[in-house]
């Protein structure tokens, strides 16, 4: 997208430097009038082409966003390890004993400029505790299930 907008802000410019032209040389009519109808030409093909970017049905709106990924699997195989490695800070309780993620932590994160939305999850598993089954089935699966991506 960067390229995209870095494009259209050089046409923008293009097409500003030959108005300025027409406004300080003017007096040339030949040269003003093709100026200002290359001018025209290239702001409405620049409309057309911002208009169409912006009506994509929101599909852009992942972008501002965040693309949600759901950090899913069985209890104690690195699930919480994983995403403080990729937070580079201790956000998840690590331990060897099986059921200490109980809620959804989330991570926001910054990937080459794009937001991204990281979620630990309980381990997928059938237990007696009852906050634990909360957790598990409920919390757990509805974030799974509604992620862009599960790893």
């Amino acid at each position: 997208l960067g390229d995209l907008y870095s494009d259209w802000s050089e046409r923008l410019l293009k097409c500003m430097a030959d108005v300025e032209a027409v406004i300080d040389f003017g007096e040339d009519e030949n040269i003003a009038e093709s100026l200002l109808q290359r001018a025209s030409s290239h702001l409405h093909n620049l409309s057309t082409e911002i208009s169409s970017h912006l009506s994509d049905k929101r599909c852009g709106e992942r972008l501002r966003s965040g693309v949600h990924i759901a950090i899913v699997g069985a209890p104690n195989v690195g699930k919480s390890t994983l995403l403080n490695y990729l937070c580079q800070r201790p956000a998840a309780i690590v331990s060897p004993q099986a059921g200490t993620t109980r809620d959804v932590l989330d991570c926001t994160l910054n990937l080459s400029g794009y937001p991204i939305v990281l979620s630990d999850t309980a381990g997928l598993r059938e237990t007696e505790d009852p906050v634990e089954q909360e957790g598990v089935h409920s919390i757990q699966v509805k974030r799974a299930l509604t992620a862009d991506w599960l790893d």
